[in-house]
């Protein structure tokens, strides 16, 4: 009682300080206030000491290469492509997927729930095309493997079940999406110009102060140019808003980093993102990002810090791939946070890093009741602080990647981050993997250490425009981005 009562007081100090600089009215934050302290007062929604909470008693199914099972099929439903957007819809076909359906050079799985609607195929028009899936719930339920029959109706993780399909056909690049954020022209997302990739990533790396260097958690939008001051995303924690800093000491080094070191890529978008009902409610919205198309605003999440991302406009390379599972044990403005900050502890172990990218992407949804999503968002406020204490002191032996990934959603559920079910579920999720040849990194390929940006001046317009998108930006006319910049300088 006595920690819910601090942390509701933190919560309802930060509240009425940020909402004072926004002059929102004082019915409103009242009723947010007495939001928050209703969640904290919940049984599910109990501030976490860190000590171990239950013990899981099933098998360990996963701790070592040679693994005796019966093997599950996952069949195919397509040819191949290197190249796949993934959705999950319960919505008509919206601007969102009709714009992704135009990418060239994209495949794009739908994958629907029981609540989508019964014409949505004819609706999206697919006749004829051959880059284009609609995986209905009859074809879903036709797949034997036991991943597909364990992952919940009605539930956001149906998306798991796309990025599987996804990866059976081909995958090595993954653009996960939703319904309600829309591309910007002209501008696609992560196209191949060609199958060489450069070796090495343009970044910007944050200068960070003393008090931030001591937390976990990195809060990457203020170095993102973003509207308005006092701004973080879904998911971060609000103890640590005090040591942001503002966006004019939100400064940058240049560097570059080997391209085959980058695991996941969140791009920022713009409109009514993806922040938390806390921001949302005490906030001015729209909120955009200020862009440059010739020079990078690529950002580096520092070393072994953590930074959410989410499941409405990513990118995730195929050395990434293991970490999409979504849960399904939490709420869903909680499962994609989780995603983020499980798979980074991992990735600091492989060497694979987290990049922000400038907006490709606008979110264009339906009216939302924010008080609604304060009450979903409650295991974020109550427990994101000490999950990342928990990950950030987390170690396993373990070198085979699928026993490491099994023993830590095991400990996460015993620690009472997650249910039982998502350790079943994860389980599954790796052997489904294995199934469909997915080829897991290897550990030994060296952690966060191996990964040193190279440091250096501001490089020219021409260098970044290169270094700044390796196998990654092509416009609706297929040229490359320096050819792109080129036709922007041309036409003034």
């Amino acid at each position: 009682k006595t920690l819910r009562a601090r942390f509701g007081c933190c919560v309802a100090t930060i509240i009425f300080a940020v909402a004072f600089r926004q002059q929102r009215p004082a019915i409103e934050l009242a009723s947010v206030t007495n939001n928050v302290a209703s969640l904290l007062r919940g049984p599910t929604r109990t501030l976490l000491t860190g000590s171990m909470a239950k013990i899981f008693r099933g098998p360990l199914r996963l701790q070592g290469p040679t693994l005796s099972r019966k093997k599950d099929s996952f069949p195919r439903f397509a040819g191949d492509c290197d190249k796949w957007a993934v959705v999950r819809t319960i919505n008509k076909p919206s601007t969102s997927v009709k714009g992704v359906t135009a990418l060239t050079g994209w495949c794009l799985v739908i994958v629907a729930d029981t609540q989508t609607p019964a014409n949505y195929r004819e609706k999206v028009m697919l006749e004829g095309r051959d880059d284009v899936f609609f995986l209905s719930v009859e074809q879903q339920l036709e797949i034997s493997h036991s991943f597909v029959k364990i992952v919940p109706f009605q539930s956001f993780a149906r998306k798991n079940i796309g990025y599987l399909f996804a990866i059976r056909h081909g995958a090595k690049v993954i653009y996960d999406f939703t319904d309600e954020n829309v591309l910007k022209q002209p501008l696609v997302p992560y196209g191949t110009v060609t199958n060489v990739a450069p070796p090495k990533v343009l970044v910007r790396i944050p200068h960070l102060s003393r008090d931030q260097e001591k937390s976990f958690a990195f809060n990457p939008l203020p170095y993102m140019h973003p509207s308005q001051e006092h701004i973080w995303p879904l998911g971060f924690p609000l103890s640590e808003l005090s040591v942001q800093p503002p966006i004019a000491n939100a400064t940058v080094t240049f560097a570059s980093v080997p391209s085959a070191s980058v695991g996941v890529v969140q791009t920022v978008c713009e409109g009514d993102p993806n922040f938390d009902a806390v921001f949302r409610l005490t906030r001015n919205l729209p909120v955009y990002f200020r862009k440059d198309p010739k020079r990078s605003l690529r950002l580096l999440v520092p070393k072994n810090k953590y930074s959410p991302y989410n499941a409405q406009a990513t990118v995730h390379m195929y050395s990434a791939f293991w970490g999409l599972l979504l849960p399904w044990s939490v709420p869903q403005r909680v499962t994609a946070i989780w995603r983020s900050y499980f798979t980074q502890r991992i990735m600091h172990e492989i060497g694979l890093v987290l990049l922000y990218d400038p907006p490709i992407a606008r979110h264009i949804g339906s009216p939302q009741d924010y008080l609604e999503d304060l009450q979903a968002e409650g295991d974020l406020y109550a427990k994101t602080s000490k999950l990342l204490e928990f990950l950030g002191n987390w170690s396993c032996e373990n070198e085979f990647l699928p026993a490491r990934l099994e023993q830590l959603t095991i400990d996460l559920y015993e620690h009472d981050f997650l249910g039982i079910e998502d350790v079943h579920g994860t389980q599954e999720w790796l052997i489904a993997l294995m199934d469909i040849g997915y080829k897991f990194p290897s550990i030994s390929d060296g952690g966060s250490d191996s990964v040193q940006p190279i440091v250096s001046s501001e490089p020219s317009e021409e260098d970044q425009a290169f270094l700044a998108s390796p196998r990654f930006n092509v416009d609706e006319n297929h040229f490359s981005y320096i050819e792109y910049t080129e036709s922007l300088s041309k036409n003034g």
